[in-house]
């Protein structure tokens, strides 16, 4: 059986009037008539749902975007987007970061400085986490560094540092500082769908989850003539794909 590619929204088409990336829980609740209230059970599902609105976009970027919603084949297609609010982690959104030369005074070829601050764009999983946990740990950090993360913040976890076609974008739900080791245990949602070993890894700039259109109408360009376009798309990541 052939994998159904997945393609990439380009991050240079993050050009959003508005957006919505959020979890939804789904449980299974029925109501208490006598004794008022409700019975509530699960959640079974926690899945990322989100929503786009573009802003107006002119030639060539306005059929450029149109036609990747065509090579989708609507809700058969799979893609991968972020939240375009949470593309860093708090830490680094935050930071005013140092320029620096490297350790021999030399800068890059255009004369410019590197900057120093920012917490590595992938870390690695540091112990073994089984599907359905709520806590992870993750190494590779810089060492007691308060802050590292904080609530709210987005990681990609990819095994064998392969992202593929599962998705598995988690939110940390306690922030906290980072050990002498480099080293944080975070709470995250959605819990795990996979297992992950140490040496997995994981990404905090730019991570992404695999979704699919809610239907077959999604990313329609609006034209005012003669190149101007204007459209949204609505996103359900894709569980199907949770191995």
């Amino acid at each position: 059986m052939t994998a159904t590619p997945v393609y990439e929204f380009p991050l240079d088409w993050y050009q959003f009037a508005s957006a919505t990336f959020r979890i939804q829980s789904s449980s299974l609740v029925s109501n208490r008539p006598f004794l008022r209230g409700k019975n509530v059970k699960g959640p079974y599902a926690a899945l990322w749902v989100a929503e786009f609105s573009l802003t107006p976009q002119q030639d060539p970027q306005r059929q450029e975007i149109a036609a990747f919603f065509s090579r989708l084949d609507g809700q058969a297609g799979l893609l991968r987007i972020g939240d375009p609010s949470r593309l860093q982690p708090w830490h680094d959104r935050g930071l005013t970061a140092s320029l620096e030369a490297w350790s021999d005074s030399s800068t890059w070829s255009d004369g410019t400085l590197w900057a120093s601050g920012y917490l590595p764009p992938d870390v690695y999983v540091q112990a073994a986490a089984a599907k359905g946990d709520n806590f992870i740990v993750l190494g590779g950090l810089p060492a007691s560094l308060s802050n590292c993360f904080r609530r709210g913040d987005l990681l990609q976890l990819k095994p064998n540092g392969i992202p593929g076609s599962s998705p598995s974008l988690h939110e940390i739900q306690v922030g906290g500082a980072t050990n002498s080791s480099g080293q944080i245990g975070v709470e995250i949602r959605p819990r795990l769908r996979q297992n992950f070993v140490l040496g997995d890894q994981a990404t905090l700039r730019n991570a992404t989850s695999v979704f699919r259109l809610v239907d077959d109408d999604q990313g329609v360009m609006s034209i005012t003539p003669p190149v101007l376009g204007s459209g949204g798309f609505k996103l359900v990541e894709a569980l199907d794909q949770v191995p």
